[in-house]
């Protein structure tokens, strides 16, 4: 089955892994007529580097979105790259999917 979305674009030519959405295509396509430009802000979360969890060195870790609206829970819906908190929760930039500990990658090394 083709691709019926256009992942290629002037920021990469990397391919987007099934492991990396949680939905298929037609939930992308419903998303993108809701959130204008959310395919986009899915893709530079998919093709950016993970930061490695300081605790564990685990690669699997998610950036942390603050606030619970429509798109922000969009993303988080439509990749494990994303997390979403509450506001009020403590202050940090990622979450490691494998251990629970949330860190700032501010000069973490990423893959």
């Amino acid at each position: 089955m083709s691709d019926p979305i256009n992942w290629n674009g002037p920021m990469t030519q990397k391919s987007i892994k099934a492991e990396e959405l949680k939905i298929g295509y037609r939930e992308l396509r419903k998303l993108e007529t809701d959130y204008p430009g959310i395919l986009n802000e899915l893709r530079r979360l998919i093709i950016a580097g993970r930061a490695v969890c300081p605790r564990c060195q685990s690669t699997q870790t998610a950036v942390v979105l603050r606030g619970m609206i429509g798109r922000t829970i969009a993303l988080a819906a439509a990749t494990p790259r994303v997390k979403l908190l509450p506001p009020g929760q403590p202050n940090h930039s990622h979450c490691c999917r494998a251990c629970g500990h949330g860190f700032s990658a501010s000069g973490a090394p990423v893959h």
